[in-house]
């Protein structure tokens, strides 16, 4: 990806909702394939995992984005550095359930507010704050869009409140 400017944070939130590789790329974001499935998704130091760490340190470079990572000889991961808006740990992400969803690695107790990683937690459901798109939010039972954000469902969407145009297949 080439590009002049670093891509912020909030830019980065909308890379589910682009549908086209090149779009995708353009906007700071990864596409990937996998299976017949493609999907568009946020650059995060996790997407160097099982490479070398001459990519795990230089995404930020590649994609244009505000990435510090550190590669980890031996288990060949790629982990953010302090600093960076991914932060440290989950706990870095207490009483921001949209933030700890963003981070694909944490889990969000709501009756908490607290953000733990999924050892510390039971696996719940996300809350409408998770949909970054206007048209998956309003086809999801008990959502509602207030742009920029999906509201609603503080407990957890469960399949029961999915429009089945949601599910539809090619």
């Amino acid at each position: 990806m080439a590009s002049s400017s670093i891509v912020s944070p909030s830019a980065l939130s909308n890379c589910p909702s682009y549908s086209s590789q090149s779009t995708c790329n353009s906007n700071g974001c990864f596409w990937r394939e996998d299976g017949g499935y493609s999907w568009c998704q946020e650059v995060t130091c996790y997407l160097a995992d099982g490479t070398d760490e001459t990519t795990c340190t230089t995404l930020n470079t590649t994609y244009n984005v505000n990435l510090s990572c550190a590669w980890t000889e031996g288990t060949s991961s790629c982990n953010p550095v302090g600093g960076n808006f991914y932060g440290d740990s989950c706990t870095d992400f207490d009483g921001d359930e949209s933030a700890c969803h963003a981070s694909y690695q944490c889990i969000w107790n709501s009756s908490g507010s607290n953000c733990y990683i999924p050892s510390q937690a039971a696996v719940q459901n996300p809350s409408c704050q998770a949909v970054v798109s206007e048209t998956i939010c309003q086809n999801i039972s008990g959502c509602n869009w207030e742009s920029p954000s999906c509201t609603g469902n503080p407990g957890g969407i469960s399949c029961g409140d999915l429009n089945k145009s949601l599910c539809a297949t090619t």
